[in-house]
């Protein structure tokens, strides 16, 4: 018997019951007797006609039942067990607004996605469209749907004002909701003052550490300072669209009053010392622990008698130097973003994102860009393998930047001087910073070309990719190495659950407690039940460890491995393989380093059993799940591209 959970349902258990000399007695069904159960999570209410209504407890869906007796006229009786299926009503997503901001002639990247959520944890990226029924699509730019949550804007030539559009995203129910995304364009690139405004975007932005270490994200007020005791807040605004070394006249944030209050408060005000602040988690000290600006400012702020009131006294002093000497950080870029510390004495409390998203903490920043320079971009060298007759993707723009926010996918091309094309395959260039190559019939070996790359200011650069053709069907062994190519390709999910996609390092295994750590690789161009000779993953230090590690490695079972999400349990709720291979690496003393210790032993064994499976296609992705006690940490894709862990594989046919 199957229903829907909160659904009740009548069960006519007799209806299939009997008694050869026909004298069954429906009206004597009962879960009275001796070997009788109710369920364990529902109701049930006997109607003495043989049938029951069971009606699940609230929230509850899976596998419950109960056993009931029946006898005949002649008092005898017979039981039978009833089992029912209580599966999860699917809700849907619900998506929220979204506001950023450019330079005028700057294209931006917007992850929409990101502060969207499913209860049921079936959010589909994939499915971000501006083609729903209420969807618009900007009036003062071009966008582009990169297939992941994000899109790419670029503003029209000339444009700055206000700019936006209207998305839908779904989950893999079929459900969806849709969100509006604000874009301020700001300035007209000629000198002057540019301001922009960028309001906290998510629960995780804005956080409190109690005294403590505990950290809070999701309060529904900030208290500048004291709860209980004193603590320190946290503040992080994303996608702050200044350029680098740009200079700051004036800058601010403004609050909004959740509580009157008016005892003596002082406060100090300093920035994260990042080049790209990460969002604040559930982990002790995760705000006081990160390192601070020389710069700070002093505020004491007046009584806040009124709620709900953002005025001039809810507004802090001049923060310029502050936030001056983070986008003067060699690393900072457009769009980049960056926190903000508060500590002190006393008590004014502001509302949250968790409160009211359009109260949350507003940053105001005007800056000049007079004397600033436009930096050419850098292009990174990318490698890619494929099968001999296979065609491959190359996203070649992906692990390509530019300080200054400005990089134009759109540019990427194979004329340049310097450029060169394959030599024994075919290249389409698509238009939005990817090529799909093509060997020519028959070939395998090594090949490759060089493209170019520029920015919106027509500054330059080239890099060059190398392309490894493997096998012609005729035996032998081939080798395949992937590197993870996006943040969310590794990722470590904390003892609590949750999933952090964006750490600057992988703690293998213990960050406080010990997590669990996936890691992705995408486009892995080994056919279905090859024969693995040979694999390991190459890991590069992060941070000198020695103490005693043991890791069990296991893969993802899978067919094609989906990138990891901030949805809790994400890594350690995906299935795993059978085979598994224990790993008790040596110390790791010096940073930088990627060699034999760094290194896996075989895990022939785990791929096998993934490129085994029925669905498992060439170019697939595989994920490998890693847990364990102690520590070793690793560079992540976040830290460093180029480092991210490396996978290979030797095969055969």
């Amino acid at each position: 018997m199957s229903t829907m959970a909160g659904t009740a349902v009548v069960i006519d258990v007799a209806a299939n019951d009997s008694d050869v000399d026909g004298n069954l007695d429906v009206g004597t069904v009962n879960t009275g007797c001796g070997g009788c159960t109710v369920p364990a999570n529902g109701g049930l209410v006997n109607h003495g006609d043989g049938t029951f209504t069971y009606t699940p407890n609230p929230g509850f869906s899976g596998s419950d039942g109960f056993v009931y007796e029946i006898c005949d006229t002649g008092g005898l009786c017979d039981t039978a067990a009833v089992s029912i299926t209580v599966s999860a009503v699917n809700s849907a997503p619900v998506a929220v607004d979204d506001s950023v901001s450019t330079m005028a002639g700057t294209a931006v990247v917007i992850d929409v996605a990101a502060n969207d959520s499913d209860v049921d944890g079936n959010l589909d990226v994939g499915t971000v469209n501006t083609g729903c029924g209420g969807c618009t699509v900007p009036a003062n730019g071009g966008l582009v749907n990169h297939g992941d949550g994000t899109f790419t804007y670029t503003p029209n030539p000339g444009f700055s004002g206000s700019d936006g559009f209207v998305y839908e995203i779904c989950d893999t129910g079929g459900l969806c909701d849709t969100a509006a995304v604000s874009i301020t364009v700001s300035g007209g690139g000629g000198g002057g003052t540019s301001s922009l405004e960028v309001r906290v975007g998510a629960s995780s932005d804005d956080a409190e550490e109690r005294a403590n270490g505990r950290v809070v994200l999701s309060s529904s007020d900030l208290e500048l300072i004291r709860e209980r005791d004193d603590q320190v807040v946290g503040i992080r605004f994303a996608g702050v669209a200044i350029p680098q070394g740009a200079t700051i006249v004036n800058a601010y944030i403004q609050f909004t009053v959740d509580e009157a209050t008016s005892e003596a408060t002082n406060l100090t005000i300093q920035g994260e010392a990042a080049d790209h602040a990460s969002t604040f988690v559930n982990v002790d000290g995760n705000i006081s622990g990160r390192p601070r600006t020389g710069a700070s400012v002093a505020w004491v702020p007046p009584a806040w008698p009124t709620r709900d009131v953002a005025g001039p006294d809810q507004r802090t002093p001049n923060l310029a130097g502050v936030i001056q000497e983070v986008v003067n950080r060699p690393g900072w870029a457009s769009g980049n973003a960056l926190a903000i510390i508060i500590t002190g004495s006393g008590k004014r409390v502001a509302q949250s994102y968790n409160k009211n998203p359009a109260n949350a903490p507003l940053l105001h920043v005007e800056f000049s860009t007079d004397g600033a320079v436009n930096r050419a971009p850098v292009a990174v060298d990318d490698s890619v393998s494929t099968m001999a007759g296979t065609a491959v993707v190359i996203d070649v723009a992906a692990n390509d930047s530019d300080v200054d926010g400005n990089l134009d996918v759109g540019t990427v091309n194979t004329g340049c001087g310097g450029c060169t094309v394959p030599a024994n395959g075919g290249l389409v260039n698509h238009g939005d910073g990817t090529f799909t190559y093509t060997p020519n019939p028959g070939f395998s070996g090594s090949d490759g070309f060089v493209y170019e790359i520029c920015d919106t200011g027509g500054l330059c650069d080239t890099a060059a990719v190398s392309i490894t053709v493997s096998g012609g069907g005729g035996g032998g062994t081939s080798t395949v190495e992937v590197r993870v190519g996006a943040s969310s390709d590794d990722a470590e999910e904390r003892a609590n659950g949750r999933v952090v996609l964006s750490s600057s390092d992988l703690e293998l295994i213990r960050e406080r407690d010990d997590q669990v750590v996936g890691i992705r690789f995408a486009g892995v161009a080994i056919p279905q039940g090859a024969t693995i000779v040979n694999a390991y993953i190459q890991f590069t230090v992060d941070e000198a460890t020695s103490e005693a590690t043991n890791l069990t490695i296991q893969g993802e079972a899978a067919d094609h491995a989906s990138t990891f999400v901030n949805v809790d349990g994400n890594i350690s709720g995906r299935p795993r393989t059978g085979a598994s291979v224990a790993w008790v690496p040596p110390a790791w003393p010096t940073r930088d380093v990627a060699g034999p210790d760094q290194r896996t032993p075989n895990l022939a064994g785990v791929i096998q059993e993934v490129v085994n499976r029925p669905g498992w296609a060439s170019g697939n992705a595989l994920a490998i799940i890693i847990t364990g006690s102690g520590k070793r940490v690793a560079q992540s894709y976040d830290k460093n591209p180029a480092n991210a862990p490396l996978l290979h594989v030797e095969w055969s046919n």
